[in-house]
């Protein structure tokens, strides 16, 4: 082996890994907050399909909603770009409409809602 290389048996790199092992363990399962360390990009699409659902049912805010969103970077990097757009522009236009008492038309929370599970819906059908 060649000075400099790292051998796959290095104390450091077992050390490494144990550590970040240890670290999984204790981040337990994925949350809104806290998502897991492993998530694969479906994960994210179904944690966030499941967020999508608990808001449209009223368990959680619009900002945690987006925030989860907007941290799936796996999922939002297995599909192509215009997904991260439109995903990105429906949940500004959601965070603009909590701000609106009363729904307007260009600013209709059921109409994002639906175009949301549209998105999902997309997504779905292109990871797979």
């Amino acid at each position: 082996m060649s000075q400099g290389a790292v051998s796959c048996h290095s104390p450091d790199l077992v050390k490494n890994l144990s550590q970040l092992m240890a670290y999984a363990a204790q981040a337990g399962p994925a949350s809104p907050t806290q998502p897991a360390l492993f998530m694969s990009a479906h994960d994210q699409l179904q944690l966030f399909e499941s967020q999508l659902q608990q808001w449209g049912q009223g368990a959680i805010s619009i900002a945690t909603l987006s925030q989860t969103a907007r941290s799936q970077g796996l999922l939002l990097a297995a599909l192509p770009p215009q997904f991260e757009t439109v995903l990105h522009q429906l949940l500004d236009r959601l965070e603009s409409a909590a701000l609106i008492t009363e729904e307007s038309c260009s600013f209709s929370q059921k109409d994002l809602a639906d175009h949301l599970h549209g998105w999902v819906a997309k997504a779905r059908q292109r990871l797979s």
